[in-house]
């Protein structure tokens, strides 16, 4: 029966985002992307991370995680606008305002050549409209806020060049194209859907470190 119960247990973590892979860089705060690339973090200090409730992000919008200082020693508006990223040794959280992605921290699954995670919907007008398009298709005017706060995209930020791409089925099926055997294997999905894309955006940054 114990065994059973602990089964149950890692499933409802894995289900809530806990069990990702760990990034293993250096605790610390980061305020740049290069800092990322060389882990070499500004700041050696230790921020508290904590999973947003579905209510608080329908009420509030912005990604899946907030960030917090017990000692005060980091202000909150540094914490929501000047941090790049955050790791805990364990854990890396990049921090959706410095892409124009809304408040909070997302989650990086996979460090590589791409930065991969995934985190609400664009600030931006003209890219909120073409990321319902590609969820929705046609009209999507009447969709509520509230909805819009929820929903989750798959991004991926260059290494080298810094630029961010929200990732769909045919932007991965582009960076796919060298590798018929990741690209196969997608085509073979049942859909293009968030957590699928960053399957294999991970898959593809696993591809590339061993050529590298």
């Amino acid at each position: 029966m114990k065994k059973y119960l602990l089964v149950i247990i890692a499933m409802a973590l894995s289900s809530l985002g806990y069990a990702q892979d760990k990034m293993n860089y250096p605790q610390g705060i980061y305020m740049s992307l290069e800092e990322i690339e060389n882990k070499t973090p500004s700041m050696d200090a230790t921020l508290n991370w904590e999973k947003r409730t579905q209510g608080n992000i329908k009420m509030w919008g912005g990604n899946d995680y907030e960030l917090t200082c017990d000692d005060k020693s980091i202000k909150k508006k540094t914490i929501k606008k000047e941090i790049f990223a955050y790791s805990d040794g364990e854990y890396m959280f990049i921090n959706g305002f410095k892409f124009g992605l809304y408040q909070g921290y997302a989650l990086v699954e996979s460090i590589g050549k791409y930065l991969v995670f995934k985190a609400g919907i664009s600030s931006d007008r003209a890219q909120q409209e073409m990321q319902l398009g590609w969820m929705f298709g046609g009209i999507v005017g009447g969709i509520q806020g509230a909805y819009l706060a929820t929903l989750r995209f798959p991004y991926i930020v260059d290494m080298e060049s810094g630029e961010l791409t929200c990732v769909n089925g045919v932007v991965l099926t582009s960076l796919l194209a060298d590798y018929e055997d990741l690209l196969k294997a997608f085509r073979s999905e049942d859909n293009a859907e968030c957590d699928v894309i960053i399957k294999y955006l991970k898959l593809l940054n696993e591809k590339l470190d061993l050529e590298n």
